[in-house]
């Protein structure tokens, strides 16, 4: 990827992740993320639509920040020259 953090990224290829895009970055799948929920404004990461399970509404915006990062290790939009990459990097994101 062309991602200007990806050389700080240790771990993707540590996990094979390299030879697995040469399979799939994880187009057309969609990924639930169960967690504090995922910022709607983080440029690197696209999001469907979720559900908030502890207001039992679909405000599924990041209370504490961590859901975000969890979505991103998964699902960084990668090769767009933004941000780092995720090990799936065209997956979507659904905030739960």
């Amino acid at each position: 990827p062309n991602d200007p953090a990806y050389g700080s990224a240790w771990h993707l290829p540590l996990l094979g992740a390299p030879l697995a895009w040469d399979k799939s970055q994880g187009n057309g799948i969609t990924v639930a993320v169960c967690d504090s929920g995922v910022d709607p404004t983080h440029p690197d990461l696209v999001r469907v639509p979720g559900y908030n399970m502890f207001d039992g509404n679909t405000n599924s915006a990041d209370v504490y920040g961590h859901g975000t990062k969890v979505a991103g290790a998964v699902a960084m939009a990668g090769a767009n020259g933004v941000g780092g990459a995720g090990i799936a990097y065209r997956t979507k994101i659904m905030p739960i």
